[in-house]
C-alpha cells in the first residue's frame, strides 16, 4: 500500500487531535491549590511588599529559623524587638492549601516558638509580615519540616 500526501496529512492531523485530547483530559484531572484566594488584591499592593522586603534587607541582622525540641524557633533581630512589633507568621504548604497555618507574632524576648505538632511534614513557604509604628517588613523562606 502506497501512502500518498492526502493520507499522510490525515494521519498527522489525527495524531495531533489525539495529543490535544490527551492534554485536555489530563488537565481536568490535575489538582492544584491557589497560593492565595485574594491574589488580585495582593497584586495591587505588590509595591508595598517590595518595600517591606527591602526594609528587611536593610537590617543588620536577619531572622533565623531552626527546630529544637519539637519547636520551631524563630529568632527576630534585636533592633526590631526594641520597637513594638506586630504581625503574622504564615506557613504556606504548596501541595495542600488545607494545611496552611497562620500564627500571630507573640514574642518571648526576641524569640517566637511554634509547636511542631501544629504542622504536618513537608515543604512550607514561610512568610513573616512584621510592622512597627513607621515601617513594614517582609521575610520569606522555603522550609522543609521533618518530624523525628
Amino acid at each position: 500500500m502506497k501512502i500518498n500526501i492526502g493520507l499522510s496529512i490525515t494521519i498527522a492531523i489525527s495524531v495531533f487531535i489525539c495529543f490535544i485530547m490527551y492534554l485536555v483530559i489530563n488537565s481536568y484531572n490535575l489538582h492544584f491549590d491557589l497560593y492565595s484566594t485574594n491574589y488580585y488584591e495582593q497584586e495591587i499592593n505588590y509595591q508595598d511588599k517590595i518595600d517591606a522586603k527591602w526594609n528587611m534587607e536593610q537590617l543588620k541582622e536577619s531572622i533565623n529559623i531552626s527546630i529544637e525540641n519539637n519547636n520551631i524557633i524563630i529568632v527576630f533581630p534585636i533592633s526590631l524587638v526594641k520597637q513594638k512589633i506586630g504581625g503574622s507568621i504564615c506557613f504556606y504548604k504548596p501541595d495542600n492549601s488545607d494545611l496552611d497555618k497562620e500564627f500571630d507574632i507573640d514574642l518571648n524576648g526576641n524569640i517566637q516558638n511554634i509547636n511542631i505538632n501544629d504542622l504536618s511534614e513537608g515543604l512550607y513557604k514561610i512568610n513573616i509580615n512584621l510592622y512597627t509604628a513607621d515601617k513594614r517588613y517582609n521575610y520569606e523562606k522555603d522550609f522543609k519540616l521533618e518530624k523525628e
